[in-house]
């Protein structure tokens, strides 16, 4: 078997951080069908095959993504499905979804800067991304309507909801891009971007 370091796409970093999270999630898991919530304990335990998203990506862009997209998704998903679904932190918390969505901008953005690196002119790459992080923050609200409709969660709370969690992942993103030019124009000469 080819160590991970070596094939496209898959940094050890990557490797390692993704069994970290897959190991809490899975103890999560197990927590919670202890004490008796199945449907989150479910949850929970399909957040493990999630950690493999950034090896997967990167073998099929055929790239070396940066661990810390592993890190990202691993922080995104420990703060949305895993704390704030299976473990109740969005009942718990108010604002707390907002968080999340506004993250998700911020990791569509890291991803997308990483996977078009040099890829284009600065300007056109920026809104590229910037509109990526929009569309996958109304698609996700098309997902939480459908599942809403077909499956009865409840994961929608009316208009206001769906909208504000959609500008959230916006400003998340443009937040993110801000940062990322701010500190590209001040990083000290010999630092890779």
């Amino acid at each position: 078997m080819l160590d991970p370091s070596t094939r496209p796409g898959v940094r050890r970093g990557t490797s390692h951080t993704a069994a970290w999270f897959q190991l809490v999630f899975a103890t999560g898991a197990v927590a919670l069908l202890v004490v008796g919530a199945w449907p989150r304990a479910l949850v929970a335990a399909l957040l493990v095959p999630a950690m493999f998203a950034p090896a997967v990506l990167g073998r099929v862009v055929e790239q070396r993504l940066p661990t810390h997209l592993a890190v990202q998704l691993g922080c995104f998903i420990a703060a949305g499905p895993f704390a704030g679904a299976a473990f109740g932190l969005y009942s718990a918390l108010p604002g707390w979804d907002k968080l999340v969505h506004a993250d998700s901008g911020v990791l569509v953005v890291s991803a997308g800067l990483a996977l078009l690196r040099g890829r284009s002119t600065r300007w056109p790459r920026l809104l590229l991304v910037q509109g990526c992080a929009m569309a996958i923050a109304a698609g996700w609200e098309i997902v939480e309507f459908t599942s809403d409709t077909l499956f009865g969660t409840q994961a929608q709370h009316g208009n206001t909801d769906t909208m504000t969690d959609i500008i959230a992942g916006t400003v998340g993103a443009a937040a993110a891009l801000v940062a990322f030019a701010v500190a590209k124009r001040v990083r000290p000469p010999g630092l890779p971007v």
